[in-house]
């Protein structure tokens, strides 16, 4: 029995507990190292004493038998020691987080533009500072470094750009009308009425940039869409919106162009936002229809034009590892979703405590933590609103709720 609890302890670690729902990886780590260790002990104590019962409580049976006994036995403390020493070896990688410039307050901020992992980055801190603080991408989702130096250009003081440019807007065959610079979402019957849609939705972008305390670019990958006809020829697009592919030249994109234009870009904007940070991330998604060898060279380019910005603006300009965070510590198909492409939950949960580890102030850190709990509270759908325990819950609510505002301000 007790070398049968030693062979399937490898078993039992591997598959019973990743199946509990842990909040972090590193709490998951630890727990396995618990249950090893406390499963060691027992194990170790049915050996120690199993000599000593086959003594006292089958004193009929022979020398000989005993012996074998005790032999099996050692046999078995030898496995289990050498089991425990595998276990306190580490087999993950850790990714050390850089120097961080970026110090996040509860009245920042920030801007997210670039791919879906920016939004669910951009979700979170949502979660945590009230809705006018953080903007997430107001143009769409946007993946390649050309759209999005070409969004944000929009945006810089002496720029001579429209919002938009009026080559740009197309017709679908359903009558409605898109831009190709936008993402789906901006939609209108008429072009005139989708040119105001989107002069008021870059209004209200350009009202927020200039009152950013940080700037969050998350690219994706370095290859571009460029129409083959019309008026918007050669242009890149950001957002293909389902038309036909016989309509785009797929190019990658030049890494020196991207270099010299990105250089220009942020020496602009830092002129015309000396107070802000820019904070750029490598979305970990996986372009399997590229290959993985191409895929791997896309993520290599983007990650050599970050590294050259980040050289060359110091620390205006810096680089979070979630990409490494994904492929290099976590690097299991555990922390993927059901398509093995894009990051699970739990993996986005894990990078998100490494952002608030690197980013947040501990005044953020007490903010959100009491903020979240009071809407948590605010949640709540009483069974009887009438009961008097009810109403003495409201009452905690108000008190909670007037206590934050008077040290934090307004929790909307």
């Amino acid at each position: 029995m007790v070398t049968l609890q030693i062979l399937v302890l490898p078993f039992l670690v591997r598959i019973r507990v990743p199946q509990r729902d842990f909040q972090c990886l590193f709490a998951l780590m630890i727990w396995e190292r618990i249950i090893c260790l406390g499963y060691g002990v027992m194990v170790t104590l049915q050996i120690l004493v199993l000599p000593f019962l086959v003594r006292v409580r089958i004193p009929q049976q022979s020398f000989f038998i005993w012996r074998n006994q005790t032999f099996i036995s050692l046999v078995a403390f030898f496995i289990l020691l050498c089991y425990l020493f595998c276990c306190v070896m580490n087999f993950r990688t850790p990714v050390e987080l850089p120097e961080s410039s970026l110090q996040l307050l509860p009245q920042s901020r920030v801007l997210f533009i670039g791919s879906c992992f920016a939004d669910h980055v951009g979700q979170r801190l949502a979660a945590c500072l009230p809705s006018n603080q953080v903007c997430i991408n107001p143009h769409g989702t946007l993946y390649n470094p050309v759209s999005i130096r070409n969004v944000l250009a929009t945006y810089l003081a002496d720029d001579v750009v429209k919002p938009f440019s009026e080559a740009g807007f197309f017709q679908l065959d359903s009558d409605e009308w898109r831009h190709w610079d936008y993402a789906t979402k901006y939609t209108a019957s008429s072009r005139a009425a989708l040119a105001t849609m989107l002069r008021e939705e870059w209004q209200l972008t350009a009202d927020f940039v200039r009152c950013a305390d940080a700037l969050f670019i998350t690219f994706s990958t370095d290859h571009v869409y460029c129409l083959r006809e019309g008026e918007y020829r050669d242009a890149c697009v950001a957002n293909c919106h389902k038309q036909p592919m016989r309509l785009f030249r797929e190019e990658v994109a030049d890494w020196n162009t991207l270099c010299a234009q990105w250089t220009a870009f942020l020496s602009a904007y830092h002129r015309d936002y000396p107070k802000q940070k820019v904070i750029f991330t490598l979305s970990p998604y996986r372009y399997a229809k590229y290959g993985m060898h191409e895929n791997a060279l896309s993520k290599s380019r983007l990650l050599l034009l970050i590294d050259s910005l980040c050289r060359d603006f110091g620390s205006f300009v810096s680089y979070f590892p979630a990409y490494e965070i994904i492929t290099d510590e976590l690097r299991d198909y555990r922390f993927y979703a059901s398509d093995m492409l894009h990051p699970s939950e739990q993996a986005i949960d894990y990078v998100w405590e490494q952002f608030t580890t690197w980013a947040f102030t501990p005044q953020l850190t007490a903010y959100a933590r009491e903020r979240s709990a009071i809407l948590r509270d605010m949640q709540h759908r009483p069974i009887n609103p009438n009961s008097e325990a009810h109403q003495q819950f409201l009452q905690r609510l108000a008190e909670k709720k007037r206590k934050f505002e008077a040290k934090w301000g307004s929790i909307d």
